[in-house]
C-alpha cells in the first residue's frame, strides 16, 4: 500500500450454489497516521505514569527521608522468628502456595 494512492475494493459474496451478489465498488486513499487518535486518553495514562515513576526514583536518589509504611503481618513474622530463635526451637515458614510437608 502506497501512500496517497487511490485503491478500489469491490466485496463478493458466493453462495453455496455459485450465485454471485456484487456490491459497490469504494474508492479509499492509504494516509499515514503516527498513532490511534481514539486512544488518546491511553497515551496520558502512560505519560502520567512515566512521569511519576520518573519522579518517584529522582525523590528516592536525591537523599530525602522517605516514609515506608510498616506492614504488620511482616512485623508479627518477625517476632515470631526472633521469639523461635531465643527459645532454640525450630519455625515452619510457608508462603501458602504448597502443602505442609
Amino acid at each position: 500500500v502506497e501512500r496517497g494512492k487511490t485503491y478500489s475494493y469491490s466485496v463478493q459474496a458466493v453462495t453455496s450454489s455459485g450465485a454471485t451478489s456484487n456490491s459497490e465498488i469504494r474508492s479509499v486513499k492509504a494516509t499515514a497516521s503516527w498513532f490511534h487518535t481514539g486512544k488518546k486518553w491511553l497515551f496520558l495514562s502512560v505519560v502520567l505514569f512515566s512521569v511519576v515513576v520518573i519522579y518517584s526514583i529522582y525523590h528516592a536518589r536525591s537523599g530525602k527521608d522517605i516514609f515506608i509504611r510498616r506492614i504488620p503481618g511482616l512485623e508479627a513474622v518477625d517476632e515470631a522468628i526472633g521469639r523461635a530463635t531465643e527459645m532454640g526451637r525450630s519455625i515452619l515458614y510457608i508462603l501458602g502456595l504448597g502443602s505442609i510437608s
